[in-house]
C-alpha cells in the first residue's frame, strides 16, 4: 500500500531569484572576457545556486563578488561554484552565506581569470535579502 502526505512550506527559502546568463565569447565586453553584472546592491543570504553548462565541453566556474561591482580576473572572489562539463548542478547553502555589500556575477572559463566560457551559461542564484 502506498501514502502520501502533503507538508505545507512555511516560510519561503528565498526572497529572490536572479538569472546570469554568459552568452560565451561574442557576449563579452571584448570577444572572450567575460561581463560582470551586479544582481543585488544590499546585504542578503545566498541560499541556493543552480549552473546549466550542458553546452562547454569544458568546466565552466561561477565566481560571485560580496561587492556592488567587480572585475573578473582583477576582483577577488567570495564564492566560486564549479560546472563540470557539459553538465546542469545545483549547490545548497543549507545554512545560508552572508554576503553585506552586494552580490556581483560572472562566469568565467578559468578560476581567476576573466576569459568567457566558449558556449553560452546559465546560473540561477536564489537569495534572501
Amino acid at each position: 500500500m502506498a501514502t502520501s502526505t502533503l507538508a505545507k512550506q512555511g516560510d519561503p527559502i528565498g526572497s529572490a531569484l536572479f538569472t546570469l546568463t554568459e552568452t560565451g565569447v561574442n557576449g563579452g565586453v571584448a570577444a572572450g572576457i567575460a561581463t560582470a553584472v551586479n544582481m543585488d546592491g544590499t546585504s542578503g543570504t545566498l541560499v541556493m545556486v543552480e549552473i546549466d553548462n550542458t553546452g562547454n565541453s569544458v568546466a565552466s566556474y561561477l565566481n560571485l563578488y560580496d561587492a556592488g561591482s567587480a572585475s573578473p580576473g582583477t576582483t577577488n572572489e567570495e564564492f566560486v561554484f564549479m560546472a563540470p562539463a557539459s553538465t546542469r548542478i545545483t549547490y545548497a547553502c543549507p545554512e545560508g552565506a552572508v554576503y553585506g555589500t552586494g552580490l556581483t556575477g560572472t562566469v568565467v572559463s578559468t578560476p581567476g581569470a576573466a576569459t568567457a566560457p566558449t558556449s553560452t551559461v546559465t546560473a540561477y542564484i536564489l537569495v534572501s535579502t
